[in-house]
């Protein structure tokens, strides 16, 4: 099949105008990616309803831009012209959540640009209001929220990458943030999450540490602080993702490792502690995975973004915690960032790239794809 990829200037534009039938892989497949125009350096994005109308919208933070671009979606799961904002100098992950819990979403970018994080206030319509700014440690890469002290307030979590260190920042539930507290991580920590590994209530740390191939997990205190950080490892260059993907109840980690072409799965057991990894193979140089049921048979699927292969790998899960070997799908370009979300709302998960180009945010390609499911259910349909 010739893929014929398409950059537009605004607006919408699909990537093979030709030909334009399912990529198919077997037990799923995907229409042809289409495009989306961003501002410079899309190095993360998120969906979110933001003005609360029903369909997902995306939002994408734009390092050289120092800015955040909404694209508001449609009925159809295709998006609208892209509309700026401003964020901190150079954002390079960003969070959603409601930090000042007025029932409108508000975006959260750390940016390493002046060692800070910028909180964008929600206005409910697809806008913000002016960014607050909060110092951080050095070079603030990861970023995530969570209920860190169990009060039903937001706190903001921080992978401070050249400080070695995770930090919490605790929320007023009013959209205001205490002074962050270090914690030590592995070495160069540059994704930081929050979940209940253990299941005693507490929320717990996961840390992907850049260098090293590592995990870092620091389990909860009642007192909303963590113990120091246990070390698992993953492999090289990992990026953690927290799962149940063999369905026994005790979550587990996947990981995408960028410089050996694999996926690492660490099942998960009731302490909060991880079996030694297993190893799956993916694309070339597969930065980020995310995980979820592409092929609504029940069990958790695997998927990649393949930076040099221009590509997402699809992993369908077995249901035990072990995968079948990949089926890849082009995108557009060197993709970096990878999500799912039924941008149609036909009840099926899309596959969504931020593509940077083969010589990263130098190539200025500057662009989301969205891959739309095509897939039958198995056995059902």
């Amino acid at each position: 099949m010739k893929i014929s990829t398409c950059f537009a200037i605004a607006g919408f534009c699909t990537a093979s105008l030709i030909n334009i039938q399912a990529l198919a892989g077997g037990e799923v497949s995907f229409a042809a990616p289409a495009i989306y125009p961003t501002g410079d350096c899309p190095q993360s994005f998120e969906l979110e309803d933001l003005n609360r109308d029903g369909k997902l919208d995306l939002i994408v933070a734009n390092r050289w831009s120092d800015t955040i671009s909404v694209l508001l979606g449609k009925w159809d799961g295709t998006f609208k012209p892209r509309t700026d904002f401003q964020a901190g100098a150079e954002p390079i992950n960003m969070a959603m959540a409601d930090v000042n819990r007025d029932g409108k979403i508000d975006v959260l970018t750390s940016n390493v640009g002046n060692n800070t994080i910028s909180v964008l206030l929600g206005k409910g319509d697809g806008t913000f209001k002016q960014k607050i700014d909060y110092p951080t440690g050095r070079y603030p890469d990861g970023i995530a929220t969570g209920d860190i002290n169990r009060d039903g307030r937001p706190d903001l979590l921080i992978a401070n990458a050249f400080d070695n260190t995770a930090s919490v920042m605790l929320g007023n539930g009013k959209g205001v943030f205490q002074p962050r507290v270090d914690y030590a991580a592995g070495n160069y920590p540059f994704m930081v999450g929050a979940n209940d590994l253990n299941r005693d209530g507490k929320s717990d740390l996961v840390v992907s540490n850049y260098h090293g191939g590592t995990i870092s997990i620091l389990l909860g205190k009642w007192d909303g602080t963590f113990k120091p950080s246990v070390e698992y490892p993953s492999g090289d260059r990992p990026a953690a993702s927290v799962a149940d993907v063999n369905r026994d109840g005790k979550l587990d980690l996947v990981t995408s490792n960028q410089e050996s072409d694999t996926v690492s799965v660490l099942l998960g057991k009731w302490d909060g502690t991880f079996r030694p990894r297993m190893t799956f193979n993916t694309g070339a140089f597969p930065y980020f995975a995310v995980v979820g049921d592409v092929n609504r048979d029940g069990k958790p699927d695997v998927v990649t973004s393949n930076y040099y292969d221009h590509s997402v790998s699809v992993l369908l899960g077995r249901g035990n915690g072990s995968f079948k070997p990949k089926m890849d799908f082009p995108t557009s370009n060197a993709p970096y960032r990878v999500r799912l979300a039924d941008v149609n709302r036909d009840g099926k998960l899309d596959v969504v790239t931020g593509d940077i180009g083969n010589q990263g945010c130098n190539t200025h390609i500057n662009v989301i794809s969205v891959l739309i499911n095509t897939g039958r259910k198995p056995d059902a349909e």
